[in-house]
């Protein structure tokens, strides 16, 4: 893959703007043998004079630039290169040079070509605009005769080109015969003096035919500009030209040129199987057949919505109103007072009032409440099982319950200062705390803290090294001295 590079100024050396399109002459395989690539442009911005292009495929291309206005297509060979390569040297690099003879008439032979080249590129052009306008016909006649006008000079140039090379070769072959005969041969001087007439009439010709070429090759060039910028300018104004036509048929109507508003409308019964392009319409919106009358056929109208055969509708809380439901889907309905109750009720429902908590019913004419509970269970009878509570009967239970029990100042409890009388015989030993005052219970590592080996008492005394150091050597065995301090 290669980069190309650039830079471009005008006459005053100010940077320039403009565009640079680079594309293969024909199909060809890629340079790595992995594809092919298409002729298809590569279109790339020039900003402030700069170019850079992407990474393209090296191999023949053809270049045309356009700062301010397109120069003819430039042919080149971009090679294999890792790093940047300037376009332009490309050019001259590997355009063909004219030969030595007959260089004017090449030269509009060469013009003629790329008059003929940039006709069919603007042709290409008009044909890619046309593609997302309507089809561009007049624009690509118009484009099309400049193509035929510039084949028609490049015939010509190349005609003159043919005749000055017979005259080249007439020409040569008498001056080689007036120089093989040049000693006093009058008539063979003659002979070639009419072969250099022959030869500079040749070169009129040729130049007579290059003039030709050019100024119809400059005028295809001109009527194929004219044409492209007309379908430019149409483009960046966002429409086409007013010649253009807008076609309708198959259910649809408004059609004509655009000279005029065209407003486009569909025809009754203008929408047929046939003009449905496959998935226009969700399936999930049409019947199983896929008619859509059918579809609308299967749907409920709105005008059915809460009448007769129709539908339910839904209040303000997205429910069903009562007025839509029969009487023992809403058999209790609950007023904030008497007062707010229907004028007229329905037999087999019941009205409740929510300021007295009273159930009502509607007897014909008017309410009626309905027989309220006793009261109070004074006015209940008492049953064989679920028998009502009462003092004696709590207390008769609880003193079956409580006569095996010890009375609470007979027993000790788990906390609180107690005194308890008599000989006690623990089964187990007893655990006590280690013992901080007089008259506490010692425990067995007490006991044996302060006892020898030997059965003799220990007494463990404190002081300090100088107390110790003052008892001399009296000190008694069983005592055990800390120092301390």
């Amino acid at each position: 893959m290669t980069v190309l590079f650039d830079h471009f100024n005008d006459l005053e050396d100010v940077p320039v703007n403009g565009v640079c399109e680079i594309w293969r002459p024909t199909l060809s395989p890629d340079v790595d043998g992995e594809g092919v690539t298409t002729p298809n442009r590569v279109v790339v911005p020039i900003i402030a004079g700069e170019l850079r292009t992407p990474d393209l495929d090296p191999g023949p291309a053809k270049v045309m630039l356009r700062l301010g206005e397109w120069s003819a297509p430039r042919n080149c060979v971009i090679p294999a290169s890792a790093t940047p390569v300037r376009l332009t040297p490309l050019f001259g690099q590997y355009e063909p040079q004219p030969p030595a003879v007959v260089s004017e008439a090449w030269l509009a032979a060469n013009q003629a070509r790329a008059a003929r080249d940039e006709a069919v590129l603007a042709a290409d052009g008009v044909r890619d605009i046309s593609k997302d306008a309507a089809q561009v016909a007049a624009d690509k006649a118009t484009t099309i005769a400049a193509r035929d006008v510039a084949v028609t000079a490049r015939g010509e140039a190349v005609a003159a080109r043919v005749a000055a090379d017979a005259s080249r070769d007439t020409a040569s072959q008498k001056a080689g015969a007036a120089a093989t005969n040049a000693a006093g041969a009058a008539a063979d001087r003659a002979a070639a003096e009419t072969a250099k007439n022959d030869a500079v009439a040749a070169r009129d010709v040729s130049v007579a035919a290059r003039d030709t070429a050019t100024a119809k090759a400059t005028d295809a060039t001109k009527s194929a500009a004219d044409a492209a910028k007309s379908a430019q300018d149409a483009a960046n104004a966002g429409g086409v030209p007013t010649t253009r036509t807008v076609a309708t048929g198959g259910g649809l109507t408004g059609g004509g040129d655009l000279s005029a508003d065209r407003a486009l409308s569909l025809a009754a019964n203008g929408v047929t199987n046939s003009h449905i392009a496959d998935g226009a319409l969700s399936q999930a919106k049409l019947a199983a057949s896929g008619i859509i009358t059918d579809a609308l056929n299967a749907r409920e109208l709105i005008s059915r919505r809460g009448a007769a055969n129709g539908y339910a509708a839904l209040d303000a809380s997205g429910k069903v109103p009562a007025t839509q439901l029969p009487s023992y889907v809403d058999d209790v309905i609950e007023s904030a007072s008497t007062a707010a109750f229907p004028t007229t009720g329905e037999v087999g429902k019941i009205y409740i009032a929510v300021d007295s908590n009273k159930v009502y019913r509607w007897g014909g004419s008017s309410y009626t409440e309905i027989s309220p509970s006793p009261g109070s269970t004074d006015a209940v009878p008492e049953g064989t099982t679920n028998r009502y509570f009462t003092d004696a009967r709590a207390q008769a239970a609880n003193t079956a319950a409580l006569a095996t029990k010890a009375a609470d100042s007979t027993v000790v409890h788990l906390a609180g200062a107690e005194t308890i009388s008599g000989a006690k015989t623990f089964s187990a030993a007893v655990v006590v705390p280690a013992p901080t005052a007089a008259g506490h219970a010692a425990r067995k590592q007490d006991v044996d803290a302060k006892v020898g080996s030997d059965g003799s008492v220990l007494t463990v005394l404190k002081m300090t090294q100088a107390a110790f150091d003052a008892l001399g050597t009296g000190r008694p065995s069983s005592t055990i001295y800390v120092i301390v301090g």
